[in-house]
């Protein structure tokens, strides 16, 4: 499926979180998918998972919260979000994702 607009700040967020499954491994064992979608429920991208693909996000994502908590528990702030980005310079990344995703 194409996305047929530039993608939004939040729509580029969720594209880069696709990206990031997308590298964890090349393991064809599906054990779960997972469909991206934009806030108002435009589709971004999918990817299916191994089990190890699995447990690896599941790993990272459990130190990353734990590491936020415990900086709000310090008193400290989290990392701010993404910067916002110009639509316009992520034409390419689109594209490319559309490639991989088709098989390309």
């Amino acid at each position: 499926m194409q996305n047929e607009h530039p993608f939004s700040n939040e729509e580029m967020r969720l594209a880069e979180l696709l990206h990031q499954f997308l590298a964890l491994s090349d393991d064809r064992d599906i054990a779960g998918r997972l469909i991206f979608r934009g806030p108002k429920g435009e589709y971004i991208g999918e990817t299916t998972l191994s089990a190890r693909d699995i447990e690896a996000a599941t790993d990272a994502l459990t130190s990353v919260n734990a590491y936020r908590a415990d900086l709000e528990e310090a008193g400290l702030k989290p990392e701010a979000p993404l910067p916002r980005v110009d639509a316009e310079a992520v034409t390419d990344v689109v594209a490319g994702f559309e490639k991989l995703l088709g098989g390309e």
